[in-house]
């Protein structure tokens, strides 16, 4: 049986004379109501292991006569313990629960930890910001965002009222971790036409963007501590992705061919990752030549590195036919191209795609399946632009 004598004196306090046997309702002048104090005493003893699990407590008609209390001050006090699982019914009465919840840390300890835990993560966040400037908004002349007022919004409609109609039960479960099927084809089949890419639908990975296709590159394909080439000056947004793998990004120079690693680079850096952007280098516009894509494909395989190429603005050319895919020059380079829709459609749309080497498609979608985290309202959207035929190269 619960020691009343032991809440009463946790009810009263301490005082200059004896410490009292019986209280108020009101409690002390100042103090917090009554039914609160007794909810916290009677929780404080079970968080504590006064009260053990088992622990048969008084009818809240007999404790509230115990202590001098109206039985609604009690009935309250039980009825938040039982809401907080820790306390139920049973045929001896109201008990102290069997299965308590865990027990919290010790409210002393916990705002203790809290300013040291609050100093460590804004640690984390402030190497972010001090490595990338915060934009507040998107200015008139930001790079990278299109004319979206002259987005046919009427066609867009249009294909998404029919995507919508056409969706089946099916497509409300769990989607394919690598996208949706139709998509992927699609995909594959403008790849193959408008870039020279060498791929089949199996290594199309939907994804939310390409800062999402890197931060994938960086966990599925290296581990903490290995190097990643980045162009320097170089697009920033891979940097941030890339250090959320906890990678160790070395800067190479870029000149008006592109991405220039010397040999030095290769001996005294030699990188796991290579992040490159061949076709309008990011921010200067240099192209990658032919002879310096085939040099880094052919370095990078012999080293073991793997490079992600980003085809960042392959769709728009001032003069002359763009050059092919990095990923297409060579059967099997060791190469991961990355794309988005977010110039050809809109940035909100939030879809980017990865062309991943035939011999890490089994692994990486393996590993997909394991949080279930793919998208059907983004990859069905995605989807109802081919069947309308309102972007270019993709579908019928």
């Amino acid at each position: 049986m619960m020691d009343v004598q032991l809440l009463l004196n946790r009810l009263a306090g301490p005082s200059d004379g004896e410490r009292k046997t019986k209280v108020r309702a009101t409690g002390p002048a100042g103090s917090e109501p009554m039914q609160r104090r007794l909810h916290e005493c009677l929780r404080t003893a079970i968080r504590a292991g006064e009260l053990a699990p088992g622990t048969r407590l008084p009818a809240s008609r007999a404790l509230a006569q115990e202590l001098a209390l109206a039985r609604n001050t009690v009935l309250y006090a039980y009825e938040q313990l039982a809401t907080e699982g820790l306390i139920e019914s049973s045929r001896r009465g109201t008990v102290v629960a069997s299965l308590l919840p865990n027990r919290a840390a010790p409210v002393a300890a916990a705002r203790s930890a809290a300013p040291v835990l609050a100093r460590r993560l804004a640690r984390r966040v402030q190497s972010t910001l001090n490595a990338v400037p915060v934009l507040e908004g998107v200015g008139a002349f930001a790079a990278g965002v299109p004319a979206l007022s002259d987005f046919p919004l009427q066609q867009w409609r249009r294909a998404l009222e029919r995507a919508w109609r056409g969706l089946s039960p099916a497509q409300l479960n769990y989607a394919d971790p690598a996208g949706e099927a139709a998509l992927r084809e699609a995909i594959a089949d403008h790849l193959r036409l408008a870039r020279g890419v060498r791929c089949e639908p199996r290594q199309i990975f939907i994804t939310d963007g390409t800062q999402a296709s890197l931060d994938l590159c960086a966990r599925a394909f290296a581990d903490p501590g290995d190097k990643a080439w980045l162009e320097s000056p170089g697009y920033a947004g891979a940097a941030v992705a890339l250090r959320g793998g906890l990678l160790k990004l070395i800067g190479v120079a870029v000149d008006e061919e592109g991405m220039a690693p010397s040999a030095a680079d290769w001996r005294q850096q030699c990188p796991r990752l290579i992040y490159t952007t061949p076709s309008h280098q990011y921010p200067t516009g240099a192209v990658l030549s032919l002879a310096r894509r085939l040099q880094l494909i052919e370095q990078a395989r012999s080293h073991g590195a793997l490079i992600i190429e980003d085809d960042y603005d392959s769709e728009f050319r001032h003069d002359g036919p763009p050059l092919p895919a990095m990923q297409g020059l060579q059967a099997d380079a060791p190469v991961v191209y990355l794309g988005t829709f977010s110039k050809t459609l809109f940035p909100g749309l939030r879809t980017g795609f990865m062309v991943v080497p035939e011999g890490l498609c089994g692994d990486l979608h393996r590993l997909l399946r394991i949080p279930l985290i793919a998208d059907t309202d983004s990859t069905l959207i995605a989807d109802s632009v081919p069947r309308d035929g309102g972007h270019p190269g993709l579908g019928s």
